[in-house]
């Protein structure tokens, strides 16, 4: 494991990186960063997202239901002043519950955001440390984590997508693969299936990264990974079985019922594209099998539709690469581009949990594509530039905004986030394999 002291360039940006973090620290209690923020500005305040899993924490502890809120039964009694529904599985709030009978709300945000901040730098000097990569890739990467400004809005809202970046990091970094490739004995405790069980209950979108599991033989793993979460939740389920329908509706319904502006997915984007278009009109309907569907979601599901056929064609060619750093990288690029692009709620903190696979993907490969994608995606978004580029307050409601702003603005996230989904998907057909078939060099 090698820690080299970067170079004076790379020194500069690394300290430039650091100071912004430490502005981002210094604006959580002073404000200074919020306008640039949708849900800072027009969210339910600040740890919203934190008050809803401690209420579901508070909720377990009282015998009410997790998912209780004002659409589902709204019985349990209120101890935060706000939140965000809860629709995780039961585990996070089995950790929540702890918390709540431990600590009141604001006191447990604060320590909440304190534990991520260490966890932060843990993640950070776990890519510096990592000698197998060049020093410079190491230093360039490390400092974007630092400059991530999706993560300053995970840190106001107090949310949960740096504990899952901490778990995908694990499922690339402490593969056993390297191990074996390197002569050295075979552990007991698989560090990846306790990584992924973790993942799984907690966001549960890494289960995709059971195909290439299963495509590498590695069928312990998955059976043990999906057995593992169904019984962490098990228990809960088995008190209060109805909650498991509430848990498949709030997850599991393919769209998302409006276009706001603090959600950042692609499926947002397209549906904004396709509202100011006639297919996206509410009176474009397709009667199949006797029930009217729009045009827009029709587009909506063959763009879906079309992502996941070219992720499982990428994880299927990724198949020959002997490099399991590479391979991993890929598939982890590959299957965490897929949920952003085809889940229905993607917000700005979000994309914290794409940290991982582009930094895996940066540091097996060095492309520069990888890179700007990366660097995109640590930007704002438009949101408080709106009344510069447009004379609208950012606030306003979005119909008053201008449409090439509301594509600009709903493009920020997105449009990165595909171009490293489509660089995986292209790169699974060129690693090299190693003796199987042609070598075919990497290319950015």
């Amino acid at each position: 494991m090698g820690w080299p002291p970067p170079s004076a360039r790379l020194g500069t940006l690394a300290a430039a990186a650091l100071l912004l973090h430490l502005l981002f620290v210094v604006s959580l209690p002073t404000k200074w960063l919020h306008p640039l923020f949708v849900e800072a500005v027009e969210g339910h305040g600040q740890a919203s997202d934190f008050f809803g899993i401690y209420q579901a924490g508070e909720n377990l502890a009282n015998g009410f239901s997790i998912y209780d809120s004002d659409d589902y039964r709204n019985e349990a009694p209120r101890v935060v002043p706000f939140f965000y529904f809860y629709r995780y599985l039961p585990p996070t709030a089995y950790g929540a519950a702890l918390a709540a009978v431990i600590l009141p709300p604001w006191p447990a945000y604060w320590i909440w955001v304190a534990l991520n901040e260490i966890l932060m730098g843990l993640l950070v000097l776990s890519v510096l440390r990592d000698g197998r990569w060049p020093a410079a890739r190491r230093w360039i990467i490390a400092s974007v984590w630092l400059a991530f400004t999706p993560f300053h809005i995970e840190q106001i809202m107090g949310q949960f997508s740096l504990t899952m970046a901490a778990f995908l990091w694990v499922l690339w970094r402490c593969e056993r693969e390297d191990d074996q490739e390197r002569g050295l004995p075979r552990r007991r405790f698989d560090p990846v299936l306790a990584a992924w069980v973790a993942s799984l209950s907690l966001k549960s979108f890494s289960a995709p990264m059971a195909l290439p599991y299963l495509r590498d033989g590695k069928r312990r793993r998955v059976l043990f990974g999906g057995l593992l979460t169904v019984l962490l939740s098990l228990p809960y389920f088995v008190w209060r079985p109805g909650d498991i329908w509430e848990f498949l509706r709030l997850n599991l319904s393919p769209f998302g019922p409006r276009i706001l502006k603090g959600s950042l997915g692609f499926q947002t984007l397209l549906r904004d594209l396709l509202s100011r278009t006639g297919i996206g009109s509410p009176e474009a309907t397709l009667e199949i099998l006797g029930r009217s569907v729009s045009w827009s979601r029709l587009a909506m599901a063959a763009a879906a539709l079309g992502i996941l056929l070219l992720a499982l064609r990428g994880t299927w060619m990724n198949r020959s690469c002997r490099d399991a750093s590479r391979r991993r990288a890929v598939d982890l690029l590959i299957w965490t581009g897929a949920f952003f692009l085809m889940f229905k709620s993607v917000w700005e903190y979000h994309y914290v949990m794409m940290l991982p696979a582009a930094t895996a993907a940066y540091l097996t490969s060095g492309s520069r594509t990888v890179l700007a994608a990366a660097v995109l995606l640590a930007l704002p978004t438009l949101y408080a530039a709106a009344p510069v580029l447009a004379g609208v307050p950012s606030s306003a409601d979005l119909s008053l905004w201008p449409g090439w702003l509301r594509g600009l603005h709903f493009s920020t996230k997105p449009l990165p986030a595909l171009a490293l989904f489509l660089w995986g998907c292209r790169e699974a057909g060129r690693l090299p394999t190693g003796g199987l078939g042609r070598p075919r060099p990497p290319r950015g």
